[in-house]
């Protein structure tokens, strides 16, 4: 961050765009604060016309920021520096993920040997001859697809 500071200072740049640069620098380092374990998942995009723009790379996440902006606003003008005016009217939350980030997502479910054995317990339990055999493919495929320990090798 101190290289970013250097830059800007040494040069020629308008005066909106050095303001801007230097509220998201503060932004950036209060952003561990704000939002803790989270700070990876919510990155701040940039700030224009006293709007901070969010990226959050869950739409469960961005609709609870949505809900929540009032506070996460009270939060922010209570970090920021005392000497210098807030400058943030407005949040804005999109959607964004970050490019060539290709970690598992959230919302995947990693299961057991034991789950497994009793999902197919249970299809084999399926009356339906036709929507028992679905099942049991979409099993099948599910665990070619996520999962490479041995029971991906077994048969289901």
């Amino acid at each position: 961050m101190e290289s970013l500071k250097k830059l800007t200072l040494s040069l020629q740049l308008p005066p909106k765009i050095k303001e801007n640069l230097k509220v998201m620098l503060h932004i950036k380092e209060l952003w561990g604060k704000l939002f803790r374990e989270k700070a990876n998942q919510i990155v701040p995009l940039y700030f224009q016309d006293e709007t901070l723009y969010i990226g959050v790379d869950d739409h469960y996440e961005l609709q609870e920021l949505q809900i929540n902006y009032l506070g996460l606003l009270e939060k922010m003008k209570g970090l920021y520096p005392s000497t210098q005016e807030f400058p943030i009217k407005n949040l804005r939350f999109v959607f964004w993920r970050r490019v060539g980030e290709r970690g598992v997502p959230s919302w995947k479910i990693s299961f057991s040997p034991e789950d497994w054995r009793s999902l197919k317990l249970s299809c084999s339990e399926i009356k339906d001859p036709y929507l028992r055999q679905l099942f049991q493919r979409l099993i099948k495929s599910y665990i070619r697809v996520h999962t490479s320990d041995s029971i991906s090798r077994k048969r289901i």
